[in-house]
C-alpha cells in the first residue's frame, strides 16, 4: 500500500475520536438518544416487530462492556448477506480489555432501520449506561406508524468524489481489505471506514455519510488515488 495512504490512515484514527462526537450531535436533529440502563441481572431487548422496519446495519461506539446478540440476519454479522433482523439484545458484561479502546460508564448505540414498505431508512441512537440493576428489559423501538429520529430522505445523493455510492463503497471496502491484510489499519480507523462504506450502501447522501462516520474528505480521496 502506498506509504501517504498508510500516514492518512494512522493520523485519522486519532481525528476520529475527536470529530465524530459533535458530528454525530449535529445529525440528530430531531431527538437525543434513548437512555438505556443495563445492569448484571438483566438484558434489555429491542425490537421492531411491531412495525415493517428491518436493521440493516448497527454498531457501538465503545463495546468495552455491552455485547449485542441479533435474532436473525443483520449484513456483515455472522456471515449474513441480506437483512431480515427486527430484534437485539443487549447484556452488560465485565470491561473487557480493548485495544486502543478506553473503559467507559456509557456508549452510543447507533440502530440504521429501512421499511420494507416505504423504503424509508430511519437511524435511532441509544445511550447505554452502566447501571446496577437493569432499567428496561424490553424496548419497543417502532410501531406500524415509526416515529424515526432521523429520516433520510430518497434523493439522488450528491457525489463529491466522481464516484457513484455503490462504486465508491467498493473502493473503501477494497482499501480496508488490503489494509488489514498487512496489518497496518488501526482499528478506530477500520471501524469509521466500515461505517462509511455501508452508509453509502444504504443510499445515504455523500456529505452526511462522511459527518455519520467522522472520515476524512481528505482520507477518502487518498484511497481513490491509490486503488
Amino acid at each position: 500500500m502506498n506509504k501517504n495512504l498508510l500516514i492518512f490512515l494512522r493520523l485519522t484514527a486519532s481525528i476520529i475520536l475527536a470529530t465524530i462526537a459533535p458530528q454525530m450531535a449535529n445529525a440528530q436533529t430531531s431527538s437525543t438518544p434513548k437512555v438505556v440502563g443495563l445492569g448484571f441481572d438483566a438484558g434489555t431487548t429491542i425490537t421492531w416487530s411491531d412495525s415493517n422496519e428491518v436493521i440493516q446495519q448497527m454498531w457501538l461506539d465503545n463495546p468495552t462492556f455491552a455485547t449485542i446478540d441479533v435474532y436473525g440476519c443483520v449484513t456483515g454479522w455472522n456471515s449474513c448477506t441480506t437483512s431480515d433482523a427486527q430484534i437485539i439484545h443487549l447484556k452488560r458484561n465485565e470491561d473487557l480489555k480493548l485495544e486502543k479502546i478506553p473503559y467507559a460508564n456509557e456508549t452510543l448505540l447507533t440502530v440504521i432501520t429501512k421499511d420494507m414498505e416505504t423504503g424509508k431508512t430511519s437511524l435511532h441512537f441509544y445511550n447505554i449506561k452502566k447501571y446496577s440493576r437493569t432499567a428496561n428489559t424490553l424496548i419497543v423501538a417502532a410501531k406500524t406508524t415509526p416515529e424515526p429520529t432521523v429520516a433520510i430522505a430518497q434523493v439522488i445523493p450528491e457525489q463529491k468524489f466522481g464516484l457513484a455510492p455503490d462504486e465508491l463503497a467498493q473502493k473503501i471496502d477494497a482499501a480496508v481489505a488490503q489494509a488489514q491484510e498487512e496489518q497496518i489499519l488501526e482499528r478506530n480507523t477500520k471501524s469509521s471506514l466500515v461505517r462509511l462504506s455501508s452508509l453509502l450502501k444504504l443510499g445515504m447522501a455523500e456529505p452526511q455519510a462522511l459527518a455519520m462516520s467522522g472520515v476524512s474528505e481528505a482520507l477518502v480521496k487518498q484511497i481513490i488515488l491509490n486503488q
